[in-house]
């Protein structure tokens, strides 16, 4: 086996597009000089177009052997390479991933795992997932869909914001009226509003009766007469006047004694 068969045709290509000359003696590591030389500063922006081109080429599931079949112009492809070289970070990426020259200035198939022999590359560098955002953000290539386990994880979590949303507030402001009322409730031994409204309507019923009692109180004409002679039978001190002689007077004792009792009925209530 000579040695220049493992240039492999795109490096050969390359080469005679710069004016390098190969011959059977000629081995991969001298073409690496060789084109080191004749790019000078270009050399990893050559790199990385080919890099990028061979992403491309897998991503669309083609099979073209030259760059020239990629469907894209050469400003195109230049300006890809630009975009990939653009970043420090993955600049370092790439010339790791690149290390071996049979991966250099060629088409490079890619798999899970790398295999030099036949110049296949892993996809899970950051080299090719870099490529592979390039090529994504100028929609060349589609977009990777969403895992099945990524949308189910997005549908749950959608489902329990929305969820959220529905929940009733558990935060309510209380009635302020209801609790005034349940503090005078609890004074009174009940701590339940509905027992407090009905002592309420309770206490209110007794004040409309004692009221009606003391209407019921005034006395006729008789009554009166028969009262102001039990008072006259019986002993009066000597110094007390307990005649009454007219129907004010004996008005005014009545009421006096009525609203005496209005009291104490509702001093026993109440206390």
């Amino acid at each position: 086996m000579t040695a220049n068969q493992e240039i492999s045709s795109q490096q050969a290509e390359l080469a005679s597009s710069l004016g390098i000359s190969l011959d059977e003696s000629t081995s991969l590591r001298q073409l690496m000089l060789e084109l080191d030389k004749a790019l000078g500063q270009q050399y990893l922006l050559e790199q990385a177009r080919c890099f990028i081109l061979s992403a491309y080429r897998h991503l669309t599931k083609a099979n073209w052997e030259s760059i020239s079949e990629s469907g894209l112009s050469l400003e195109q492809q230049y300006e890809l390479a630009e975009i990939y070289v653009g970043s420090d970070k993955f600049k370092q990426s790439l010339v790791t991933v690149l290390k071996d020259p049979r991966t250099r200035f060629t088409l490079l198939g890619f798999a899970k795992s790398r295999n030099l022999e036949k110049r296949v590359l892993s996809t899970t560098t950051k080299a090719y997932q870099h490529a592979r955002k390039i090529l994504v953000d100028k929609e060349l290539v589609a977009a990777k869909p969403a895992s099945k386990r990524a949308q189910a994880s997005a549908d749950s979590h959608s489902q329990s914001h929305a969820g959220a949303d529905k929940s009733p507030a558990v935060n309510a402001k209380p009635d302020v009226g209801d609790s005034v009322v349940n503090r005078r409730a609890a004074r009174r031994g009940f701590t339940d509003t509905r027992h407090a409204d009905d002592n309420l309507e309770v206490e209110t019923e007794s004040i409309h009766r004692a009221s009606l009692g003391a209407s019921e109180m005034a006395m006729s004409e008789e009554e009166f007469a028969e009262l102001e002679e039990e008072l006259s039978s019986s002993k009066k001190p000597a110094a007390t006047n307990w005649t009454y002689e007219t129907n004010e007077d004996r008005l005014s004792l009545v009421l006096g004694l009525a609203g005496g009792g209005f009291c104490a009925l509702l001093l026993w209530m109440f206390l």
